[in-house]
């Protein structure tokens, strides 16, 4: 995750009364829903949805044939992606919370 991220999700659970507890969480959450759940979602690495779906497909698939193209294909997309990380920072960091 994102250290920016971390750094302003535990700010925001720093107000709460019960701070390092699970109910931190869920004592903020009412306050500001959207926030929480935007800053957890642009602070995951698009990477780990991918390798996600890839797993399940590869577990999926009984074709040797579909199992070794979506292997090589995700490691095309894999190399692709990490080229152009540092290229498409908007679309990793996602845009500004307001």
């Amino acid at each position: 995750m994102n250290d920016r991220y971390i750094e302003e999700i535990e700010e925001i659970l720093a107000e709460s009364e019960h701070h390092d507890s699970i109910q931190n969480l869920q004592n903020v959450a009412p306050k500001n829903p959207k926030k929480i759940s935007a800053l957890l979602l642009r602070a995951v690495n698009p990477l780990i949805y991918i390798s996600c779906i890839m797993a399940a497909v590869l577990l999926i698939s009984t074709n040797i044939k579909i199992l070794i193209t979506v292997f090589l294909v995700s490691i095309i997309l894999f190399t692709i992606m990490l080229k152009t990380k540092n290229k498409h920072k908007k679309f990793w960091r996602g845009k500004p919370i307001d």
